[in-house]
């Protein structure tokens, strides 16, 4: 009888699988065991090689569900899932992509939690990950005393990295969605308003600083402009003529890292011999597609406010004049990069010194530094315009909030609003028109005497007394003379 045609459908056939079992005694037999396979064609691939997924099981019956779920899986979808893909292969996906569309100061943070707190379960396979999971990576995360808006940031990126294996068919459930943030409902930043008394005490403290100092921190505190903001603000977005002055905020201060664009590593080295992305001759920035920056110096650029668009901010009378001492007081300064404030050579005003001087203010104010923060300066003023009874959108457009309720959308907000607004600061302080900082500009020897005071005091809390500490035989430093 003639042999019938093969239809070229898959059909399941035995093999023999081998393994090993250690004895009672120790000594290892190798044993065998009879089992089924099936292999589906898929194609071929772009480099013209046959693709095949194997299936294998005890029975043939197992073999043959298995590959009728595979074809099932082909016709809904249209490709097979990976069910072998790693918790590493999603996480690299998630980041990569991330690149591509956040700020490089948030994708930064995405990768400093996701590899420091998942890389002891990078390895494990994705679909093989349940809720309990999950909370022991939030735990880790909560035992090295990570705040809970840090675990949230966390949970965010695990829900992001799950999600992209549910969309590919990997997994049938998110498991991220069953676990939840402990004590996020509970979550306090600590932080609160200067009061009226204390606002007072810190204008009064800037009244013996020269303009060229003290104008600063009567902009933050007239403005509740974040402190990038304020330190990328231009002098061409500044508008003090007319009479409603006020400054077109367009422009944020931000750190910009660069990556290595010499092409991928060769034997753990990059092709240009430097370690640092910064300093390779084809860096490229770590930004994503269609980012607008404006290049400084080093990292610094300017970019898009945090909400993302530019807005009005009014500039109330009292501030207005301030800003004119302040900018007849720097006129002779550098100023290649075209800010408001910077430092007297012209280079850019950065966030540690700024911090350092505003901790300083607040502690001539007769306020505890360590309590108290720059920010808390923008929460004085939406307190004292809503205390005053405000229009609500107007303050959310000045101060630069993205949670304007959808129905204010068709709202419009006009100058003689914002204005309104922002005059709600000083008619709470109850300033007299003579109130301006009327201190002595300082000398060149005498900022130069400052900053080697310091220097030296630096070096004294890092160093000890006199220097460095001398070693002792065994290599310990020993303790500094009193």
């Amino acid at each position: 009888m003639p042999k019938s045609r093969g239809t070229g459908a898959a059909k399941p056939y035995t093999y023999w699988s081998s393994y090993t079992v250690k004895k009672s005694d120790g000594t290892i037999e190798r044993k065998r065991v009879q089992r089924w396979k099936v292999r589906l064609d898929l194609g071929y691939d772009a480099d013209g090689k046959r693709i095949r997924k194997t299936f294998t099981g005890k029975t043939s019956a197992e073999v043959k569900a298995k590959l009728a779920a595979a074809r099932k899986e082909i016709r809904d979808t249209g490709a097979i899932s990976d069910k072998s893909a790693s918790l590493r292969k999603y996480a690299d996906l998630f980041l990569s992509s991330a690149q591509q569309r956040v700020a490089p100061s948030t994708w930064g943070a995405y990768r400093t939690c996701v590899e420091k707190y998942c890389k002891d379960w990078m390895s494990l396979r994705i679909a093989d990950f349940v809720p309990t999971t999950i909370q022991r990576i939030l735990d880790r995360a909560k035992e090295d005393g990570r705040s809970v808006s840090y675990r949230h940031q966390l949970w965010t990126c695990l829900d992001q990295i799950f999600d992209l294996a549910l969309g590919d068919r990997v997994i049938q459930i998110n498991p991220v969605k069953g676990v939840k943030v402990r004590g996020l409902s509970e979550v306090d930043t600590g932080r609160r308003a200067f009061s009226v008394p204390e606002l007072k005490s810190l204008l009064m403290a800037t009244l013996d600083m020269p303009p060229s100092q003290a104008a600063i921190w009567w902009w933050r505190l007239f403005t509740g402009m974040r402190q990038s903001e304020i330190l990328g603000a231009q002098l061409k977005y500044l508008h003090l003529d007319g009479q409603r002055p006020w400054y077109d905020l367009r422009r944020s201060l931000a750190q910009i890292p660069r990556d290595h664009g010499c092409g991928p590593k060769v034997d753990g080295r990059w092709p240009c011999g430097r370690s640092t992305g910064g300093l390779c001759p084809d860096a490229k920035w770590r930004v994503p597609d269609g980012y607008l920056m404006e290049h400084l110096t080093g990292r610094l650029c300017l970019v898009a406010p945090k909400s993302g668009k530019a807005r009005p901010v009014p500039i109330v009378p009292e501030l207005a004049q301030v800003m004119c001492f302040y900018l007849q007081a720097t006129e002779d300064w550098p100023n290649p990069y075209g800010l408001i404030f910077r430092e007297r050579d012209g280079s850019p005003r950065i966030w540690a010194k700024d911090t350092r001087e505003f901790k300083a203010l607040v502690a001539a104010a007769g306020m505890d530094p360590r309590e108290r923060t720059g920010h808390e300066t923008r929460y004085s003023a939406v307190t004292l315009m809503r205390r005053a009874g405000k229009d609500t959108k107007a303050i959310e457009e000045m101060i630069g909030h993205t949670s304007v309720k959808v129905d204010d959308i068709y709202t419009t907000v006009d100058a003689e609003q914002r204005a309104d607004a922002v005059q709600a600061i000083p008619q709470a302080l109850n300033l007299p028109q003579t109130l301006l900082p009327a201190g002595r500009e300082r000398t060149q020897e005498e900022i130069d005497a400052e900053e080697r005071q310091r220097h030296d005091e630096w070096v004294k809390s890092r160093k000890g007394v006199g220097g460095r500490k001398p070693k002792t035989s065994a290599g310990e430093s020993t303790p500094a003379r009193p």
